[in-house]
C-alpha cells in the first residue's frame, strides 16, 4: 500500500507566528486530507504540507520514525490535537535540512517507482 510521510507547518490565525511543525504519514494521496478529521480541533492554526514523500506506506512510517528520533518533541500544548506526540518547534535552518532530506528521499522513491513501471511496462510490451 502506497503512502506518504510528511512535514506540516502550523501557523497561528492569530498572531500569524508559526507555533509548530509535525511529522506525520498518511494512507491519503494528498496528506492535507489528514487534516480534514476533525478539523475544529486545529482551528487555531493554518495548515501546510510543506513536503511529503511518497512510498510504501510501512517505510513511510519507519521515516517519520526516523525523523521523531532526530527531532525530537520540543513542545508541549494546551490544546488537545491528534498527533501531539509528533510536534516539534524548528528553527528555519532545521527546516530546510529536513525538506532537503525529505526531497532526496522522494527522488529515491520516485526512482524506484519509475523503474518498476518500466519493467513492467517491458514484460507487457507484445512488440519487443
Amino acid at each position: 500500500m502506497l503512502g506518504k510521510m510528511y512535514l506540516a507547518r502550523f501557523t497561528n490565525k492569530e498572531t500569524k507566528t508559526v507555533d509548530f511543525y509535525k511529522f506525520g504519514h498518511t494512507s491519503s494521496w494528498d496528506a492535507a486530507d489528514r487534516f480534514k478529521h476533525d478539523p475544529e480541533q486545529y482551528s487555531k492554526w493554518e495548515i501546510k504540507i510543506m513536503k511529503t514523500v511518497a512510498g510504501p506506506l510501512d517505510e513511510m512510517k519507519g521515516i517519520e520514525e526516523t525523523f521523531k528520533a532526530s527531532y525530537p518533541k520540543n513542545l508541549w500544548l494546551e490544546e488537545k490535537i491528534s498527533g501531539v506526540t509528533e510536534i516539534v518547534t524548528l528553527s528555519q535552518q532545521q527546516v530546510n535540512e529536513i525538506i532537503q532530506k525529505m526531497e532526496f528521499l522522494g527522488t529515491k522513491y520516485y526512482q524506484k517507482r519509475e523503474k518498476e513501471r518500466l519493467k513492467t511496462k517491458q514484460e507487457y510490451d507484445l512488440n519487443g
